[in-house]
């Protein structure tokens, strides 16, 4: 019973300042700034393009065909690539998206039953004439690649026609064209990639974009700015600086004489305050992160559960970092060494994570583009040392790299074929969470042998 009430007393420390009721305070500032943005969906009209994309070219082939005539090195006049302008078409029929329109009284949406009408042209009039004889070669195309994304479609097929009369799309076909409605319905997918208006303060201040952005973009970019970026740097930089005065306080003269006198194993003290010292940021990053999810996905229709990977991200990477900063506070018994140690420990885990990640991704496409060996960035003799340091340290960046990974498996499908030909490698979760707490547990052990060792 002593080590609970050791640790409800780490736990209380941790809450009991105004420095969290602070932080508590700003998250929620927070969680109302985001709860402001308002998203507007565009009208179907807008996708009509992208969805006859996939029936028409086979984006795949195309970079693995790109891919080819770049390591074939094929060169031009002036020593430019020649790379085919035409790209290789899935078929010989052409699609062109003539209109879309709801269903029945469905409004105009993604959330909606929609009816495409779609002209294909064919080679000659014998082929549209067998056509329009027996659709089902043509029906089967469509239902596979309709608004197709790689291995994924953001809208499903249900039905494949030949126009009917009166289609007001249908405009003087020629006579190897042959007009088609294609019925479709809403999926997973449909809502992220649809092209969406975003509005800040609840529709007052309007966000003008030269081009389309899908609302996973947008989805995105919010929780790469408010949650990995400013976010997380305030939360872990706060709690460095808070907790770093939790064991030195502790070891002041008096405060480690009244401990010492009571029957308490020296590391269990010690490792209760480190727990105690977490409390702060999982408390914190829980109800930021978890709120910040919440109105967004309320606002948005989106619950992009992979947002929140965020909160063990923050947190694991306060841990590494506290966890070197407890070690500096029992050897100094200094808060300001603490802090020092625990600041510079974090820039250098962020700076040789992102080295890391930049020449991994150089090396992918200085690998595609069939950048000469010797030309290459990725292959100095630099690259092999940052990943040995990388390697080495604990993996903290790894953690919002996942998140991020997760996150655009949910929102960003349409991105899936580039990234199987040039993106980053996937995060393998148990390295990085052996490298952490491998890192975590020497740093403890260290501090709590010379926190036994010593004579207070």
């Amino acid at each position: 019973m002593k080590y609970l009430a050791i640790l409800k007393d780490s736990f209380l420390e941790a809450i009991d300042t105004w420095v969290l009721y602070v932080m508590l305070a700003l998250s929620a500032l927070l969680i109302i700034l985001v709860g402001s943005i308002s998203f507007r969906p565009r009208p179907a009209a807008t996708v009509m393009d992208d969805a006859v994309l996939g029936l028409n070219i086979d984006i795949e082939e195309q970079l693995q065909q790109l891919r080819e005539v770049l390591s074939e090195g094929q060169q031009g006049g002036g020593g430019r690539i020649r790379f085919p302008m035409v790209p290789k078409r899935v078929s010989n029929v052409t699609y062109t998206a003539k209109g879309v329109e709801p269903i029945g009284d469905a409004p105009d949406g993604p959330n909606s039953p929609l009816l495409f009408t779609v002209a294909a042209r064919f080679q000659n009039e014998e082929e549209a004439a067998a056509a329009k004889k027996n659709l089902a070669p043509v029906a089967e195309l469509i239902k596979t690649r309709f608004a197709s994304m790689g291995n994924r479609s953001f809208l499903d097929v249900t039905d494949v026609q030949l126009a009917r009369e009166g289609n007001v799309f249908v405009k003087d076909p020629g006579p190897r064209e042959v007009y088609l409605e294609i019925s479709t319905k809403p999926n997973s997918a449909t809502l992220v990639v649809w092209p969406t208006d975003m509005t800040l303060l609840f529709g007052a201040v309007p966000i003008d974009f030269p081009e389309k952005f899908p609302l996973g973009i947008f989805l995105m970019g919010i929780q790469e700015i408010f949650v990995n970026t400013i976010g997380a740097t305030i939360a872990i930089l706060v709690s460095i600086v808070l907790t770093a005065f939790f064991i030195p306080n502790m070891l002041r003269k008096g405060t480690i004489d009244l401990l010492l006198v009571k029957p308490i194993y020296r590391p269990m003290l010690l490792i209760y305050k480190y727990i105690g010292g977490l409390t702060f940021i999982i408390l914190n990053t829980t109800f930021a992160v978890g709120g910040t999810w919440l109105v967004l996905s309320l606002r948005s229709g989106v619950w992009a559960n992979s947002f929140l990977w965020a909160i063990p991200a923050i947190c694991v990477t306060f841990a590494v970092i506290y966890a070197i900063s407890t070690l500096a506070a029992v050897i100094t018994r200094s808060a300001i060494v603490s802090i020092l140690v625990g600041a510079v420990f974090w820039m250098l885990l962020y700076v040789v994570g992102q080295a890391n990640l930049f020449f991994q991704q150089r090396a992918k496409v200085e690998e595609f583009t069939n950048v000469p060996r010797e030309h290459r960035l990725s292959e100095g003799w630099w690259v092999p040392a940052i990943k040995t340091v990388y390697t080495v340290l604990p993996r903290s960046r790894d953690f919002v790299i996942l998140t991020t990974q997760q996150m655009e498996k949910e929102l960003l499908p349409q991105a899936e074929i580039i990234q199987r030909q040039v993106g980053t490698e996937p995060v393998r979760l148990e390295e990085s969470l052996t490298s952490a707490g491998v890192f975590i547990a020497l740093m403890l052990t260290l501090a709590c042998i010379r926190f036994s060792l010593k004579d207070y």
